[in-house]
């Protein structure tokens, strides 16, 4: 997994560095390259998620990537991880309107509740 430059990796929940290595194998069998994580631990940003202040959400660089391969690469995740985490394709491959304005990632946090 590799790490853009300036992204906090830690402290975060421990089951965020399962998530990494679900991303980064699943970016190496489908494309055959590293996963980047692009945002994780950070301040609140108007709009977006709360989870990142607290360590339960990190975003992955979808760049490069077709609109379809963004898709395909979201539900293979979402097959992988178990239903305490929501992943969301967000950037104009999203599925969902109101992410279709944001930058292209895929989100994926811990539904600690």
């Amino acid at each position: 997994m590799r790490v853009k430059e300036g992204v906090v990796m830690d402290p975060v929940h421990p089951e965020m560095y399962y998530v990494d290595g679900v991303v980064d194998a699943i970016r190496m069998d489908m494309f055959g390259d590293e996963g980047t994580c692009t945002s994780s631990l950070r301040p609140p940003t108007p709009g977006g998620s709360g989870l990142h202040p607290l360590g339960l959400a990190r975003d992955y660089r979808t760049r490069g990537l077709t609109h379809a391969e963004q898709r395909r690469f979201a539900a293979r995740v979402r097959e992988v991880l178990d239903d305490r985490f929501d992943v969301i394709l967000e950037g104009p491959a999203s599925e969902v309107p109101r992410y279709q304005n944001r930058a292209p990632h895929l989100h994926v946090e811990l539904d600690v509740q």
